[in-house]
């Protein structure tokens, strides 16, 4: 939980699970059909918002950067080499909340699919190698607590040859 001068910032932080990728390569402009090369890596990732600065800075007009940008407010799991076949696989995020499932989805069911992202996103400002990018969240958002306990998982389905795969992020809120 934030704070300045041992005040809190919010009373409410919530928690939302994303999928992230690691972007391996620089481009200023990339087709659908390209975009898939650009992913160097998936992993999953905690994007944490102070919901109530953000209404009331949404109510002034103000951009929402303390909502959204404070410390330890992006938090990032190790990422796994990414290929078409796993972007295709339609990866699963999911998270628990003190033990409890919270939120999960399917990259297949995102609004704007990987490969439409990174050519929209590498057109609009440019993608440099090592950029991060989240992808938006599942339904199911939800205020934490100091001393809560959230797990994020990223699980990819085995096909083939290939083995599944699972990667964690555990965090604690203090």
């Amino acid at each position: 939980m934030p704070s300045f001068e041992g005040h809190a910032l919010s009373d409410d932080m919530h928690y939302e699970v994303e999928l992230v990728f690691l972007v391996g390569s620089s481009t200023d402009g990339c087709s659908i059909m390209e975009a898939p090369a650009v992913i160097k890596g998936i992993g999953v990732g905690l994007d944490m918002t102070l919901r109530d600065v953000q209404f009331e800075d949404r109510k002034k007009g103000h951009p929402w950067l303390k909502s959204k940008g404070f410390r330890k407010s992006a938090l990032i799991s190790d990422f796994l080499s990414c290929t078409p076949e796993i972007l295709a696989s339609n990866p699963e995020i999911s998270l628990e909340l003190n033990g409890r499932r919270v939120q999960e989805g399917r990259m297949g069911e995102m609004i704007h699919g990987a490969e439409e992202l990174i050519h929209y996103l590498s057109y609009l400002y440019g993608l440099r190698r090592h950029d991060l990018i989240f992808t938006g969240t599942p339904a199911g958002v939800g205020s934490v607590s100091t001393g809560d306990r959230l797990s994020a998982r990223l699980s990819l389905p085995g096909s083939g040859n290939n083995a599944a795969q699972e990667i964690r992020l555990e965090a604690t809120v203090e």
